[in-house]
């Protein structure tokens, strides 16, 4: 046999037949053309593919931080509304693409639209004042900061006033110094002193607020506003922190909501920190 006749043809990636003329596809030819749908934008989207790394790297966190069931739901949603969003921007995107050929203005527009909607999804998803990082072992004396974003389009954020929580008061607390801001902190008497390795503290912080002074945060940027503190409470499971962003414009953000069972995720969260078993320390 000659090499011609003994050659074999590359074999193409078999893909489901399209259902004859005038007969309505089956039910599980309906699934084979949605698998292959996901598998080609997967295959063919980067940002899709980025989309969905990400979202596995969120839930092993929340599955490693233990969120409870309600907020574990939300996320889900939050994060299959983002891939959705994305894919019908790629099928938007391929059917202009097989519809015209030259530049058409309106085709652009269009894809922008359909991209500018996927971003419009994707952004209030991470857009709130949160805790970095968002736990830390009960007792432990920590730094933590506030991550604080700036949602305005034509505003800077000048000033944050962050709420400590009264109910479980964090014995001593330690502001960082900040370039271009100013802080200052408010305090009240305890009813029970706290007793720790540092001594006896007969007040705790209930309140820091920074100003600026010449610095801000940009539209489309976030900032760090590190404090120190500790130790923390050992008879709880989160610290509660609410929080009061406002605008160089005026606008102010209230993020002090809680979240109610079996109702949706409010829109301007209070920062949480959820308190993990404490650590232990072995003897050297």
């Amino acid at each position: 046999m000659s090499l011609l006749t003994s050659r074999r043809e590359p074999r193409e990636r078999h893909r489901s037949s399209p259902p004859a003329i005038g007969r309505a596809p089956s039910l599980l030819d309906s699934f084979n053309y949605a698998f292959e749908g996901i598998i080609h934008v997967l295959r063919t989207q980067r940002n899709l593919r980025i989309h969905f790394l990400v979202a596995i790297a969120v839930i092993g966190a929340a599955a490693a931080l233990g969120v409870d069931r309600i907020e574990l739901i939300v996320l889900l949603l939050a994060i299959a509304f983002v891939l959705v969003s994305e894919m019908v921007n790629s099928a938007i995107e391929g059917a202009i693409d097989a519809s015209t050929t030259s530049f058409d203005p309106n085709a652009k527009l269009a894809k922008d639209v359909a991209a500018g909607a996927v971003l419009a999804t994707a952004s209030p998803a991470g857009a709130h004042v949160e805790i970095d990082p968002g736990s830390q072992p009960k007792g432990a004396t920590v730094t933590f900061a506030f991550r604080v974003p700036d949602e305005e389009d034509n505003a800077s954020t000048v000033r944050l006033d962050v709420q400590f929580p009264t109910d479980h008061p964090i014995a001593n607390v330690l502001v960082e110094e900040k370039p271009g801001w100013t802080f200052t902190t408010q305090t009240q008497k305890l009813t029970k002193p706290i007793t720790t390795a540092d001594g006896t503290f007969s007040t705790a912080v209930t309140e820091v607020s920074w100003v600026s002074a010449g610095g801000q945060i940009t539209p489309g940027g976030f900032d760090l506003f590190e404090v120190f503190g500790g130790p923390l409470p050992t008879n709880t499971n989160q610290l509660t922190f609410k929080a009061v962003q406002t605008y160089s414009n005026g606008d102010v953000v209230r993020w002090i909501e809680l979240p109610t069972k079996g109702a949706p995720a409010p829109d301007h969260p209070a920062p949480v920190m959820r308190l993990t078993k404490a650590a232990t320390s072995s003897g050297g």
